[in-house]
């Protein structure tokens, strides 16, 4: 199989299990190490570094300390220990006997500061269930799309008349000025119906051909019109009503109707190349109906339907992550997971495809977090529809907003499955024309432009900070980006939002070559109760297994499989606050010799600062909020999710 193209199976060989190797041995290191507080040891200085069988000391002076055997006293206890190494300002030290440190760990190691997120509002499930099904757009454009295809049946179609009619059906006139009209209609031409469904069974009656036949049934109608006349008349019905219905509410979205359509039609394209089969064109539907959540928020919340439509101006706020934590703060669930309970439970459609679609923003999107509540199932479908829709969010924001990292990531993919730049640009413009088609035939306003795609490129060396810890990290995951050089990596953070953050960029930057593998990020902390097959994942270059210390004691087992014999590569993230080595021993010596420390802001201050800088340059681009004063954190340290949260708060 080539890797990048999730939709062809390889052999599913099964994987020799080996030890690793000396050249795949990251974590030389006995113990996880922890910064802690500040614990006094008298005159030698204080503790600042600890781990089951070592401290380190930061010395009160420089003085060099002649002995190699000393006695450390701290909270009534005495412990031996052994000198390592020292230097003018830190000592090393290895326990000489046994010392438990596991609660002392626990409680001291320094912590960055998280968010406290109180929503102004909830949600509720009921209030959902309220909520009409009907979404014009959606159904207009789907029908259009139907109507083109060539393996379309009566069938088919005669679900798309049913949904047009209905949404398309006029409110009853008044007795009185029923009358009135009628007595006008009998003075004129015979009128033809405002009915979709009767519209066909009129034009059926009244071809020359079916002199003396009745007609009653739509799907008669449409046999004896034929898919030509039936398109040619419904796409002539739809653009004498469509002025007559509301699109969206949306409406400081700009081309709003055109970013619908384009994206539906790319990722039939899409799916077509890559060999995914959406016969039945729920991939593509549920596409067409992602933003009905704030549909739904705007219906519920009137009062702040003014602020959504303000904000929601571009397919990039959409997808952005950041808008999730705007949604959370306000309504207490993301857009996301109001689209799931709303699908699944009212519509009650796309339960074989939904969770594809929050892996592919999770794929987009590392760092979003879908809360605890949501649990999620990986089947073969869901995996490889998430890299569908992955690349189509990639490809809209690439026509739709010009963005010029969407660009560099969707030249990378595509190269990789076999296309040139020449093919990737007539592959774009085919989608274009497909959608300013479908605009047109509905008597829509817009016109979507291919234009001169913006070039670009992305360097991870010179982004972070150039000290030894984020050099380090670079060096791991260059050598992690080699085909055999390293097969498993462990990243262990103390700031999750920045640590994905990062991650996304390490998996797109030109200088690592990670850029055109196919990849998934599976939320550990959302995994359900099924069953985690390895032949699941075959179709991805590399698996990130994300939060990895969330996951179930009840699949831990199906995990180690996939460790141990998963051809591909795995990359695994954990917190250093959920201390591993002590409460899941089990998992920490599988992962002990793959892991590399993301840089701690508590070792290196300007980290800490770039990381500042990387937030809101990414809340000023994503959000549009500018004036953020990079003072206000600055007094203690704070996680990127709390600069996130805080400032999207006073987002106005």
């Amino acid at each position: 199989m080539d890797p990048s193209d999730p939709s062809r199976e390889k052999e599913n060989k099964p994987h020799k299990e080996e030890t690793a190797s000396e050249s795949q041995i990251l974590n030389r290191r006995t113990d996880i190490r922890y910064i802690i507080h500040p614990i006094s040891v008298g005159s030698l200085g204080s503790i600042v570094e600890i781990s089951k069988g070592y401290m380190k000391i930061r010395k009160m002076n420089s003085e060099e300390i002649k002995d190699p055997k000393l006695i450390i006293s701290f909270f009534k206890k005495e412990l031996k220990a052994d000198l390592l190494w020292q230097d003018n300002i830190n000592i090393g030290l290895q326990y000489s006997e046994e010392l438990d440190v596991e609660q002392l760990i626990k409680k001291f190691t320094l912590r960055v500061k998280e968010p406290a997120i109180t929503p102004k509002k909830t949600i509720s499930d009921d209030a959902m269930a309220g909520i009409s099904n009907k979404d014009v757009l959606s159904i207009c454009i789907n029908f259009m799309e139907e109507l083109e295809n060539l393996d379309t049946d009566i069938t088919k179609l005669q679900t798309y008349v049913d949904e047009i009619s209905d949404i398309c059906q006029k409110p009853p006139v008044p007795e009185g000025e029923a009358t009135e009209e009628i007595d006008e209609i009998k003075e004129l031409k015979p009128v033809e119906p405002t009915d979709l469904k009767e519209l066909l069974i009129y034009k059926a009656s009244s071809a020359g051909s079916a002199a003396g036949i009745e007609i009653k049934d739509v799907n008669f109608a449409i046999a004896r019109l034929g898919l030509e006349a039936v398109k040619e008349i419904s796409a002539d019905f739809l653009r004498n009503r469509v002025s007559e219905l509301e699109m969206s509410p949306l409406t400081n979205f700009d081309n709003y109707e055109a970013f619908v359509i384009f994206k539906t039609v790319i990722f039939k394209h899409l799916a077509h190349f890559f060999g995914f089969k959406d016969e039945e064109g729920e991939g593509s539907l549920l596409l067409s109906l992602e933003t009905k959540g704030l549909e739904i928020l705007m219906n519920l919340y009137s009062e702040d339907s003014e602020d959504l439509r303000h904000y929601y101006i571009s397919s990039s706020r959409v997808y952005s992550e950041l808008s999730r934590i705007y949604e959370t703060n306000n309504f207490g669930k993301d857009l996301l997971l109001i689209n799931k309970y709303y699908f699944e439970n009212v519509l009650e459609r796309f339960e074989d495809l939904y969770d594809g679609y929050i892996i592919a923003h999770l794929i987009l999107n590392p760092s979003y977090v879908p809360g605890d509540h949501p649990k999620l199932t990986f089947t073969r479908k869901k995996l490889i529809y998430s890299f569908m829709v992955y690349l189509t969010l990639i490809a809209t924001r690439v026509i739709m907003d010009r963005d010029r990292e969407s660009v560099m990531i969707l030249m990378h993919m595509l190269k990789r499955a076999g296309m040139t730049e020449k093919d990737i640009r007539n592959f774009l413009a085919i989608g274009v024309s497909e959608a300013n088609k479908v605009l047109k035939d509905l008597g829509l306003k817009g016109n979507i432009r291919l234009g001169t795609l913006p070039s670009a490129s992305f360097k991870i060396e010179g982004y972070l900070h150039n000290d030894i810890y984020s050099q380090y990290l670079v060096n791991t995951f260059k050598d992690f980006s080699m085909t055999n050089k390293l097969s498993r990596l462990a990243l262990k953070y103390e700031d999750a939002a920045y640590a994905h953050f990062i991650l996304t960029k390490l998996m797109i930057a030109d200088d690592l070559g990670m850029n055109s593998k196919a990849y998934c990020v599976i939320p550990c902390r959302n995994i359900s109760e099924y069953e985690l097959y390895l032949e699941e994942f075959i179709y991805f270059d590399i698996v990130i297994f994300k939060d990895i210390d969330s996951l179930p004691i009840s699949h831990r087992r199906e995990f180690v499989k996939l460790w141990k014999s998963f051809e591909g590569k795995i990359i695994v993230t954990f917190s250093n606050y959920s201390f591993i080595d002590f409460d899941n021993k089990d998992l920490y010596l599988l992962l002990k010799n793959h892991i590399v420390d993301f840089p701690s802001y508590f070792s290196c201050t300007e980290v800490y600062e770039r990381m500042i800088e990387h937030a809101i340059d990414y809340i000023q681009q994503s959000s549009g909020k500018h004036g953020i004063d990079r003072m206000n954190y600055l007094s203690d340290i704070y996680s990127m999710n709390y600069i996130k949260t805080n400032e999207l708060q006073s987002y106005s």
